[in-house]
């Protein structure tokens, strides 16, 4: 096998790695979802989302830049609200 092999492995299995943080991250999304329902509170919160982008883009040491790691989380965030609204709403 030769390096440009064994690297794409290497992303296959990150790859995977990242599906399984973000189905586990739409679980708890959903959770969210629920809670929020019950309280009668709106999906989308403005202030936690900035919130988090701006922790996020603190703690990136790269080789991202902080805008491809805000644009990432944008959609990221975007699929969990939709997901939200399509669960409970």
């Amino acid at each position: 096998m030769n390096n440009i092999q064994i690297l794409r492995r290497a992303i296959t299995d990150l790859d995977r790695e990242l599906l399984g943080i973000l189905n586990k991250r739409g679980q708890i999304v959903r959770k969210i979802g629920t809670e929020k329902k019950k309280l009668n509170l709106n999906i989308y919160d403005s202030k936690r989302e900035d919130e988090l982008l701006t922790k996020l883009k603190d703690s990136n040491n790269g080789p991202y830049s902080s805008q491809m790691i805000e644009e990432i989380f944008k959609c990221i965030f975007k699929f969990s609200k939709d997901l939200q609204k399509t669960e409970n709403y």
